[in-house]
């Protein structure tokens, strides 16, 4: 992660960071009464740092932006009979 600028919303200033590594990725899996799974990957796209606001308790405020990768696989039956 390597830091690039600072950029103010309203009365906070962000330190902003640009995710260039990622160490692991794990894909969320999910099996429909049909046979059919639906995969879900989160990636962060950005990491935000407020330089100028902290939580309640005291620590950094970071926000994260997200894209999220959507696949569908369908039911294993039905791909032989696409097939046959």
């Amino acid at each position: 992660m390597r830091k690039l600028i600072h950029k103010e919303m309203g009365e906070t200033i962000w330190e902003d960071f640009t995710v260039d590594q990622t160490k692991y990725e794990q894909w969320n899996e999910y099996f429909l009464p049909d046979g059919m799974v639906v995969r879900v990957k989160t990636v962060v796209t950005q990491i935000l740092r407020s330089l100028t606001k902290t939580t309640p308790d005291g620590q950094p405020l970071i926000m994260v932006q997200t894209q999220n990768i959507i696949t569908v696989a369908p039911p294993s039956d039905s791909k032989t009979d696409i097939l046959s």
